[in-house]
């Protein structure tokens, strides 16, 4: 009744006897010792440990790893399972029965008959197994919750005669097995390759009545005669519950009855001997609503195809699937191609027969359009321009229209082709945006609008002086008069695993100080040694270039000011793009201090652009475009490459994870894909394979 442990003079825990008949351990009632128990006897024998449990002398769960080796039967009862990682192996059993068990099970070489009422979780490395039972169950000693079951693959299983399921599995594959004869599977399977029966060649039963799945696929079982799939269909994993039939390659087949219903494919090919089918209880297609019905290349035939009386003559029972064919006709997603393998006489609209023993009398054929090329509007053209305040001779003129108005006239806003903008930003956006320049812009369809924004930059000061007592926005008040009253300099003390990071705009480069690095002008060595870390990622040359809208950093050799600056023809894209300082000390004495921008606070680490973009967009295709347009008074044009319309439909040079363009007046802070800068395109015509549709789905039951 109680044991350490127990060993057959090998490794404890093996406890197997290759020639004894029968082992008794009829009243030991737990084995707790750590790697489990393996006991096996004679192949035959009898193994007889009925009091055997999983719970230990506190009466609570433990992990029992129990193998079997030998006995006619096992008969296992009073074993939970419920402890995560249990498991039993069975080799050389004729009859196994688990009941209640929801451990792993393992089943090994000659296991002949296995029977449980609760698998969570199974595999067969053997290959003799003549009957399966099984109910399948949601595994609740899984550490992720179990909304599947068990996924079972019977294949190759030589000697399978009979296969019963119930419960709750993922999938079902019961795949060449030259002996199995009957298949019943009830319960769920909830997967969505569903249960799979295939190149079974004595297969000729077939119970599917109680099942829930939404897949089945019958495939190369040579002596299936008849079969009745009846299932109820059901969305199981998946989002939306779809429906799949295949009956394919059963070459003894010669009744096909379909007792399922929402069934968005439906494949019946190849069937040599396949004459009847009845489909009276499917009337409806998938939730899915993609349509895909396959029904030819059996021995479906049809007495008459008369096009006088629009209808076909058949005692194949394809009519029975008039309700189903229509609802597949009807919807436009639906591929369909459904014929008569033989019709025995062709009758023309006027009654004459012109053909006998036609073979491929179309009931249905769909393909649904084919699109290669989408069909896109086209884009209209956007101009965007760089203006300084207190830019002179600045105007306006498209088309021979004069749009610019001077808001600082006797008379008001009258039309003038060229004014001097003032010094401040503000006053002069209001100058080029004025109302009234606007409204003259509109009238030869143009919208005008203009943005403070272009040419953003930021300058990084690195406090140096000993003497300095004014702190940046790193160090308090207090921290920097200590500093100054010591006389150290910024850092003191740096050793290696001091990090300065730098990030703008979401990206981050870090540069590594220590006493090497840092000299009696930190400040200059902060500076160098951070700004040299970008430039290396993403200035100018840097191996991320195409990443950042900053350009390269610079800085004087022995200044400790970084100058930041937004790339050349990125217009506003960088405007009000966040800069960030932050440090990792190694040591108690590390430190630095650092202004960005003009104040020690955080409300202008920012990049921050002073000049003006103009935007002048296009409301009528052509309308920049055509004419003489003379704009004046700007620094440059910004320019894109962005095309929304490329002859594929879907756009060419996009921005990408690895390129965003940054030297192009697009999105990422302006207005979007196209951004400031759109170059004009034509639309783009659908390029496609028309839809077939060929539909004498009304001539059945007529």
């Amino acid at each position: 009744t109680s044991v350490t442990s127990l060993s057959d003079g090998g490794d404890a825990g093996t406890f197997t006897f290759s020639k004894a008949t029968e082992l008794h351990l009829t009243s030991l009632p737990r084995y707790t010792a750590s790697g489990g128990l393996s006991v096996g006897v004679d192949e035959g024998g009898v193994i007889a440990m009925g009091e055997l449990t999983d719970l230990d002398a506190a009466g609570e769960d433990y992990k029992l790893v129990l193998s079997i080796d030998g006995p006619d039967t096992v008969s296992i009862s009073k074993i939970s399972g419920d402890k995560t990682n249990s498991k039993i192996t069975l080799s050389n059993v004729i009859n196994a029965t688990l009941t209640g068990y929801d451990g792993e099970v393992v089943i090994g070489d000659d296991v002949q008959n296995f029977t449980s009422n609760n698998l969570v979780d199974v595999t067969v490395s053997g290959n003799d197994l003549v009957t399966f039972t099984a109910t399948g169950a949601l595994n609740g000693n899984s550490t992720t919750a179990d909304t599947a079951g068990p996924a079972l693959d019977l294949s190759s299983q030589g000697d399978l005669e009979t296969v019963t399921l119930d419960g709750t599995f993922t999938t079902v594959s019961l795949g060449s097995n030259g002996n199995l004869v009957t298949a019943t599977i009830g319960g769920t399977v909830t997967g969505k390759d569903g249960v799979s029966l295939t190149s079974n060649s004595d297969l000729t039963t077939v119970d599917v009545s109680a099942l829930t799945t939404d897949k089945v696929n019958i495939d190369g079982n040579s002596d299936l005669e008849a079969l009745t799939l009846d299932f109820t269909t059901a969305a199981g994993e998946e989002t939306t519950q779809e429906g799949t039939i295949i009956v394919n390659n059963n070459e003894s087949l010669e009744t096909l009855t379909i007792g399922a219903d929402n069934i968005d494919n439906l494949t019946v090919t190849n069937n040599a001997d396949l004459t009847t089918i009845d489909g009276a209880s499917l009337t409806a297609i998938g939730a899915t609503g993609t349509p895909n019905v396959k029904i030819i290349d059996n021995d479906f035939n049809a007495s008459e195809s008369n096009d006088e009386d629009d209808e076909f003559t058949t005692d194949s029972g394809m009519d029975t699937l008039k309700v189903y064919l229509t609802a597949v006709a009807a919807d436009p997603d639906s591929n369909a191609d459904v014929k008569f393998d033989t019709v025995d006489s062709v009758v023309n609209s006027s009654g004459v027969e012109t053909g006998s023993d036609q073979i491929d009398q179309y009931i249905l054929t769909l393909t649904a359009k084919d699109v290669t090329t989408a069909a896109s509007d086209e884009v209209l053209a956007s101009y965007a321009y760089i203006v300084t305040p207190d830019a002179a001779d600045f105007g306006i003129t498209i088309n021979g229209t004069v749009v610019t108005t001077d808001v600082n006239s006797a008379t008001s806003n009258n039309p003038a082709a060229a004014i001097d903008l003032d010094s401040n930003s503000t006053l002069a956006l209001a100058q080029i945006a004025a109302a009234a320049s606007i409204t003259r812009a509109a009238s030869v369809d143009i919208a005008l609008s203009a943005h403070l924004g272009a040419s953003p930059t930021v300058d990084i000061t690195f406090y140096n002086s000993v003497n300095t007592t004014t702190n940046g926005e790193n160090l308090s008040d207090a921290a920097a008069g200590a500093r100054a009253s010591a006389g150290t300099n910024i850092p003191d003390g740096t050793s290696t695993g001091t990090y300065l990071t730098l990030t703008i705009g979401g990206l981050t480069a870090s540069a590594t100080f220590d006493s090497s690095t840092i000299s009696d002008a930190p400040g200059a060595a902060w500076a160098a040694n951070i700004a040299d870390a970008w430039n290396a990622k993403y200035g100018g040359g840097g191996v991320s270039n195409t990443l950042s809208l900053v350009d390269t950093i610079t800085y004087a050799t022995t200044s400790n000011v970084l100058n930041i600056k937004a790339k050349a023809g990125s217009g506003r894209r960088a405007h009000n793009m966040a800069v960030s300082l932050s440090l990792t000390t190694s040591g108690t004495t590390d430190t630095a201090d650092w202004k960005i921008g003009t104040s020690d606070g955080s409300s202008d680490n920012k990049l921050v652009g002073e000049g003006i973009i103009l935007v002048l967009k296009e409301t009528a295709s052509g309308a920049l475009s055509a004419g003489a347009n003379n704009i004046t008074g700007t620094n440059n044009q910004l320019t894109t490459t962005l095309l929304l319309n490329s002859s594929s439909g879907a756009g060419a040079n996009t921005s990408t994870v690895a390129n965003i363009y940054p030297t192009e007046a697009r999105g990422d802070g302006a207005e979007g894909a196209g951004g400031d800068a759109v170059i004009a395109e034509t639309d783009v015509e659908e390029v496609s394979t028309p839809a077939v549709s060929n539909n004498r789905v009304a001539w059945l039951g007529n």
